[in-house]
């Protein structure tokens, strides 16, 4: 029997109009999800770090006073600021696309947050790793008294990412704040290997000044855990540098790139001169 909806009792023309529309929004959803899955994956995975105050944005912690007797022993060299990867090093990194089958990212992993307990450079010197890459990265320093010249209180920051000056003040307005930035972050490297490693090479990885640069809050906050097909500097001049770290840091530590990052990466080469 063909009924025609004009005929039906208005409560149950009304039914019959909310389950058509409901129908049609479970089909779209259907296909809306199927079609993005994949992007949908990546943009979770380079937020990560936005609920993670160790890997993203750092508040402005000031570091424990040290004991009279452990001075901070040899500080950070800046030249390991600069690295020396190219498009033969990035052609050698493993591609992996693969979006399943590996453990879900916690910072906790990593260990606690600029550890100076580890087995890279600036390990065991009396400093945390915070400390040693505002001293590094910064100039005009002022050191808190009685932290063994350990504390950074003040100084200047020529923002890499942005090339904007910032004059930093701990535990001042956010425009004067700085926080460390992994260059590659600590969820990417995650899904890229780590979740392989021991603990220990966890907490090298994320203690690693390669791997570690100072620069504004605020362009730390828009980064988060965004990998390079993802997020590159405002500041042009810093593209060809950010992006042989990125490269030379996964090299050294053998992790992989997606097909995305690699493309990405070797498009930023272009710009080194």
């Amino acid at each position: 029997m063909n009924m025609r909806t004009n005929n039906l009792p208005r409560a149950i023309k009304r039914a019959f109009i909310r389950a058509t529309i409901l129908s049609l929004a479970i089909v779209t959803s259907i296909g809306l999800f199927s079609g993005n899955l994949t992007d949908a994956f990546s943009q979770w995975v380079s937020n990560a770090g936005a609920a993670d105050s160790q890997d993203a944005p750092l508040p402005l912690i000031d570091a424990q006073p040290l004991p009279a007797q452990e001075a901070p022993q040899e500080g950070i060299a800046p030249e390991t600021f600069v690295a020396t990867a190219d498009a033969a090093t990035l052609e050698s990194l493993p591609i992996d696309d693969a979006l399943g089958g590996k453990p879900i990212y916690n910072r906790d992993h990593f260990g606690q947050a600029w550890s100076d307990d580890v087995d890279v450079e600036g390990g065991h010197n009396g400093c945390d790793t915070r400390n040693d890459i505002l001293r590094r990265d910064l100039t005009d320093i002022v050191v808190r008294n009685k932290t063994r010249d350990c504390v950074i209180e003040k100084g200047k920051l020529v923002d890499p990412y942005t090339g904007s000056t910032i004059n930093f003040v701990r535990g001042g307005k956010k425009k004067h704040g700085v926080d460390i930035d992994h260059i590659v972050p600590l969820a990417n490297a995650w899904y890229a290997g780590a979740y392989t490693w021991d603990e220990q090479k966890r907490r090298n990885f994320a203690n690693d000044p390669i791997n570690l640069v100072a620069t504004s809050l605020e362009a730390n906050r828009i980064k988060k855990a965004k990998t390079a097909d993802q997020w590159m500097p405002s500041n042009k001049a810093f593209t060809c540098e950010y992006a042989q770290r990125q490269i030379r840091v996964k090299s050294l530590y053998a992790l992989t790139v997606t097909t995305r990052e690699k493309a990405a990466l070797a498009g930023a080469l272009k710009s080194c001169s």
